[in-house]
């Protein structure tokens, strides 16, 4: 449980890591949802709403089924980790905090831009912006890049 900086109202939190960084306490805040489907955008905002006025410094959300398309990139867009409750399972998550508070860890991301380019039938070339991932579907199989 910690206080709303608004309002003073204790929130429960599913699991709350406090570790030392660089001699500042942080607080690493996780939530998990165990669902019949995937996790969505909706949750990823409630989760995002609710943290912003708590005294936490990192959110990751855990889910059962895993996460949406959307739901990801929209957590990778906000700053929250979103992972399975398989990877959250074999996270030896003491040893992380230990090296993360004594700067061994560093998390990094790279973004990229992602364009299609094709030839028209004149023979030019036109490049199409797409997003960072790709759903193809094969059949009754579903792949993800």
């Amino acid at each position: 449980m910690v206080p709303d900086k608004i309002t003073g109202v204790l929130r429960e939190i599913d699991i709350l890591i406090s570790t030392e960084l660089s001699g500042y306490k942080v607080l690493i805040a996780i939530e998990v949802v165990g669902r019949g489907r995937k996790a969505d955008t909706t949750w990823i905002e409630s989760m995002y709403s609710k943290h912003n006025s708590l005294p936490t410094d990192k959110l990751i959300l855990v889910s059962e089924k895993g996460f949406s398309i959307p739901a990801l990139m929209k957590a990778k867009y906000l700053g929250i980790d979103a992972i399975t409750i398989e990877k959250a399972l074999v996270t030896n998550w003491e040893v992380a905090t230990q090296l993360a508070g004594q700067g061994f860890v560093e998390k990094t991301t790279i973004d990229y831009a992602c364009a299609m380019i094709y030839q028209l039938a004149d023979g030019t070339y036109k490049e199409i912006k797409i997003a960072n991932y790709l759903e193809i579907k094969i059949g009754n199989k579903k792949f993800c890049f």
